[in-house]
């Protein structure tokens, strides 16, 4: 089942070498930056998955590619390990560079759970269980004091996500109870096609996985798929942006079925499933 990207206007591909090359020029100035302070770690973790649609729009599923998104998993693991723990410091590697150490926690304002997703999503892509578990260790509580809210049924996929992983028994419901506030959230137009878009078919998707049922993860995986890329299509601001180039958090659960013996049989340019660890 293959589902090509939605067109990106003529005028935007003209300019596009520039802002390859900008790219490429500040990503780096960035992670320098970040190297020295806590609170840059989110500015970080959006700067190089912006890097990565970018680069991605020129050579799909390529080294640079891979490395934006190890960037940004780096800076977001580190992010919540300090948000969880900001009297101990935080060792770590990121980018190219030697080990860099945190003390302290980030701003509250980064602590949310569009950031939760993406680094749940980029421990799978990636294979890093151990930072997988600690992230599901991570209070929902604290996602929620964030002055960056997300939607109800955010906070309760999150909570679904880590009943999958800590194999609760309460998974069945938690999933129920994620597609019932997605529905009932969808109040206006931007706000349904949002939660229509993310909350519903993640859900399905999790439901079925949590089944083994191959061919319905599929069909949810492709329905999930052409949500997004029709969410990504609503605007010309949409089309542009390089958030929507790469199908992150979908990307994930692609490599939690892998995970689990059950295989996505999509192929898009939204899914580096090349990228996935041993996929």
């Amino acid at each position: 089942m293959d589902i090509a990207r939605h067109r990106i206007d003529d005028e935007y591909m003209a300019s596009h070498p520039h802002r390859v090359a900008m790219t490429r020029e500040g990503l780096p100035q960035v992670l320098a930056v970040t190297r020295t302070r806590v609170e840059s770690l989110g500015h970080l973790a959006s700067s190089a998955l912006s890097a990565a649609g970018v680069f991605d729009l020129v050579s799909p599923a390529s080294q640079d590619v891979a490395d934006a998104l190890l960037l940004a998993h780096q800076a977001l693991n580190t992010l919540f390990a300090c948000a969880a723990d900001p009297n101990t410091p935080t060792t770590v590697l990121l980018g190219r560079g030697g080990p860099a150490t945190y003390a302290g926690a980030p701003p509250a304002g980064a602590v949310h759970c569009g950031n939760w997703m993406n680094a749940f999503a980029l421990n799978l892509v990636f294979g890093d269980l151990d930072a997988l578990r600690q992230l599901c260790a991570f209070p929902t509580a604290r996602l929620r004091e964030s002055p960056s809210l997300s939607a109800e049924h955010r906070y309760l996929f999150k909570d679904a996500l880590c009943a999958y992983v800590n194999r609760q028994p309460d998974l069945t419901d938690r999933i129920i109870e994620t597609i019932k506030s997605a529905n009932a959230e969808a109040t206006d137009a931007d706000w349904k096609l949002r939660a229509l878009a993310m909350g519903v078919p993640q859900a399905e998707i999790l439901w079925h996985l949590s089944g083994r049922d191959a061919p319905k993860f599929n069909d949810a995986m492709r329905r999930a798929v052409e949500d997004h890329k029709r969410f990504w299509s609503r605007s010309e601001d949409a089309v542009r942006s390089p958030y929507g180039l790469l199908a992150l958090e979908l990307t994930g659960l692609a490599a939690m079925a892998k995970d689990a013996g059950v295989a996505c049989d999509v192929r898009s340019p939204y899914l580096p499933l090349s990228l996935v660890r041993d996929m």
